[in-house]
C-alpha cells in the first residue's frame, strides 16, 4: 500500500519525522507493514531509527528474515520525508473505512441470528470508528480561541448546557455540561428516581433513560403524576375526577413531542448501556443520558471484587460522557452507616462500594429529606441538594421543594404544587 510504503520509507529516511506520527500498529493494514512498523518503535526507544538498526530487530524477532530489500525498495521509492503526514491522514482514511466495511460484513453474518443485538453491535463499532477520527491534539491558540467562543455563546444565552429546571441548582452548577459525569446519591425513601426523573423532563431536549430499577410504564406513571400534578396513588388506582382526566392528554403531549427513550432492561451490563446510548445519540439526538442506578448495572467481569466492579462502571459512564459529548447523570446509592450517626446527610465520602466516584465524577450531590428520619421536622417537604463536588463551581445546600404525592421536586417559594 502506498501510503504505507511512504511512511516507513520517511521515517527511514529522516527519523526525526517519527515524533511528528501519531501512528500505532494497528493503523496500518498490510501485514509485513503492521511487523515493520512494530519494529521502528521497538528501535526507537532504544536508539536511532535507521535501516540497519530496523533490519537487524526484525532478523532477530521474526525467526530470521532477512528485510534489507523490503526495507531498501521503500526507502529508496521515497524521495522526501516532506510529505509524511499527508501520508499518515490517509492511511487513517483507510483504516477507518476497511474497519466500517468489516464491522458491516460481521453484521450481516450475524442480524439472521441475533436481531437487533447484531444491529446494536454494528452501531457501536461506528462510533468507535467515528471517535477514531476526531482530533485530540490542539494548540493553547486553539483552547483558548474555543474558551472565548464559549464565552460568547454564554452570553448570548446561546448555551449548551442542560437545565436542571431547579433555578437555584442551575445557579449553582450552571446546568449540566456537556462530556460531565454527575453523580446524585442518596439513601433509600430520599426521592432519587423521582429526582432524576425531574431532570430528565425538565431538560426541555432529546434525553435517554436507563431504568433498571423499574419497568418504562412505571415511569410512565410517575411523569404523569409529575407532569399533571395528580397524585400518584391516584393515578395507579384509577381514580382520577373528571377534570383530572382532561389534564393527562395536555401532559401526554408535552412529554411525547420532547423525544425521551428508555430502556428498562433489569441487569443490564455497562457495555450495553453504552451500546444503546451510542444508539439513542445517533438515532434521536439525546442531549443527555439519565441512569437509574450505578450499582445495578453489571460490569465485564462478574468474578471482580465488587468496588472494582463498581468502579469501572463509573469510568464507562465518565467515558461515554467524554465520547458523546453530553452530560450522563447517575443515581447511587449511599452506605447504611449514615443511618447510624447523628447527622445524616450524607457526603460524598458514603457512597457504596467504590471510592472510584468521587475521582471521575464531575460534580456530586446528595439528597436529604429530613422528615425521613424526624416525622415532626420544621423541614417537611424540603428535599436538601448537597453539592459535595462541583469542578465548574461553588458546593453548598440547595433547598427544593418536594411533593411525594406527585413526585415533584420544585423550586422553594418559586412554584407551587
Amino acid at each position: 500500500m502506498q501510503a504505507e510504503d511512504a511512511i516507513i520509507g520517511a521515517v527511514l529516511l529522516n527519523n526525526s519525522v517519527l515524533s511528528s506520527l501519531d501512528l500505532t500498529v494497528g493503523d496500518f493494514v498490510t501485514p509485513n507493514a503492521k511487523t515493520v512498523w512494530q519494529a521502528i518503535q521497538n528501535v526507537d526507544m532504544a536508539g536511532p531509527v535507521e535501516l540497519m538498526t530496523v533490519c537487524s530487530w526484525l532478523k532477530e524477532n521474526t525467526g530470521g528474515r532477512d528485510w534489507t530489500k523490503y526495507l531498501s525498495e521503500r526507502l529508496r521509492n521515497t524521495p522526501s520525508a516532506a510529505g509524511v503526514g499527508a501520508y499518515a491522514k490517509e492511511l487513517r482514511k483507510v483504516r477507518q473505512k476497511l474497519a466500517a466495511t468489516e464491522a458491516c460484513q460481521q453484521a450481516l453474518q450475524e442480524i439472521p441470528s441475533k436481531g437487533m443485538e447484531a444491529i446494536d453491535t454494528l452501531m457501536g463499532a461506528l462510533m468507535e470508528v467515528t471517535a477514531t477520527a476526531k482530533n485530540y491534539e490542539y494548540t493553547m491558540k486553539e483552547s483558548l480561541r474555543a474558551a472565548v467562543d464559549l464565552m460568547e455563546q454564554a452570553r448570548k444565552g446561546e448555551v449548551n448546557t442542560i437545565p436542571t429546571g431547579l433555578a437555584d441548582l442551575d445557579h449553582n452548577l450552571g446546568g449540566l455540561h456537556p462530556s460531565d459525569l454527575i453523580v446524585v446519591g442518596g439513601r433509600p425513601a430520599m426521592g432519587k428516581t423521582a429526582f432524576l426523573l425531574n431532570l430528565a423532563l425538565n431538560a426541555g431536549h432529546p434525553v435517554g433513560i436507563i431504568s433498571s430499577e423499574q419497568p418504562h410504564e412505571q415511569v410512565g406513571m410517575r411523569t404523569l403524576a409529575i407532569g399533571s400534578g395528580v397524585g400518584l396513588g391516584k393515578l395507579r388506582a384509577g381514580q382520577l375526577t373528571a377534570i383530572e382526566w382532561d389534564v393527562l392528554p395536555k401532559t401526554i403531549s408535552r412529554y411525547t413531542d420532547v423525544g425521551i427513550q428508555i430502556n428498562d432492561r433489569s441487569g443490564i451490563s455497562i457495555m450495553e448501556v453504552v451500546r444503546q446510548a451510542r444508539k439513542w445519540k445517533h438515532m434521536h439526538g439525546i442531549r443527555a443520558l439519565y441512569v437509574d442506578y450505578i450499582q445495578r448495572i453489571k460490569s465485564t467481569d462478574p468474578r471482580a471484587k465488587r468496588h472494582e466492579q463498581v468502579g469501572e462502571v463509573v469510568r464507562q459512564m465518565k467515558e461515554l460522557a467524554r465520547e458523546l459529548d453530553i452530560p450522563v447523570v447517575a443515581l447511587a446509592q449511599v452506605s447504611r452507616d449514615v443511618d447510624k450517626r447523628s447527622n445524616k446527610r450524607p457526603g460524598m465520602g458514603d457512597m457504596s462500594d467504590s471510592s472510584e466516584i468521587e475521582k471521575e465524577a464531575d460534580q456530586i450531590m446528595c439528597l436529604y429529606r429530613d422528615e425521613v428520619y424526624n416525622p415532626d421536622s420544621q423541614d417537611k417537604g424540603i428535599l436538601e441538594v448537597l453539592i459535595e463536588k462541583n469542578r465548574h463551581g461553588p458546593t453548598g445546600n440547595v433547598r427544593t421543594y418536594w411533593s411525594g404525592a406527585n413526585q415533584r421536586v420544585l423550586n422553594v417559594a418559586r412554584e407551587a404544587v
